[in-house]
């Protein structure tokens, strides 16, 4: 007698067991991704505040031109920068606390990412400065730029400087190419 599951087409089981898989709507589940499908992040904009309880929200745009939405509030992330020689970086254990729990919005091609990727190195050689009035309590908004440290699990942090969120100390980087990141940034939606 044959298996009754035999008769069933491979693709039919797989169809009715995606379907059963997805929550309620409006329901967020974290995602948990294997080691090898975690995402190599270039470009994040994000909101930061730990005035009145810890929350963190954000998009990013991976190294495939996928991009997320992601959004934290327990536990608060802490990540332990490093500074060498001038250049702060965050470890990949860091990151993937911090893009936990993240959503797939959209994606752009890749060799769009590459074609901004070359003006990151420039926009690491500017300063940081004050670029407007303070805001008590608002947290921080800003966009950065990750460069891959292959060798030590870790990222290059390159702070654009404060994209159109509310902060309680406004920065830019005065580094042309900074500002056309987070101008290009903005015309994809990752950027306010």
């Amino acid at each position: 007698m044959m298996n009754r599951l035999a008769c069933i087409p491979f693709a039919a089981l797989l169809v009715s067991t995606a379907v059963a898989a997805q929550p309620p709507t409006g329901e967020r589940v974290p995602v948990a991704y294997p080691p090898a499908a975690k995402p190599a992040p270039v470009f994040d904009c994000f909101h930061i505040n730990f005035a009145w309880g810890f929350r963190l929200g954000g998009r990013f745009i991976d190294a495939d031109g996928t991009i997320y939405r992601y959004e934290k509030q327990k536990p608060a992330w802490l990540p332990q920068a490093i500074d060498e020689n001038g250049a702060r970086y965050l470890t990949q254990a860091d990151l993937d606390a911090k893009y936990v729990e993240r959503v797939k919005i959209g994606s752009i091609v890749a060799s769009e990412i590459e074609l901004h990727r070359a003006s990151i190195e420039a926009a690491a050689q500017g300063k940081l400065v004050q670029s407007g009035p303070a805001a008590n309590d608002a947290g921080s908004s800003s966009c950065h730029a990750y460069v891959r440290d292959t060798g030590n699990d870790r990222y290059r942090d390159v702070n654009l400087g404060t994209d159109g969120g509310v902060s309680d100390a406004p920065l830019r980087n005065d580094s042309a190419q900074a500002q056309e990141l987070i101008a290009w940034l903005k015309s994809v939606g990752v950027s306010k």
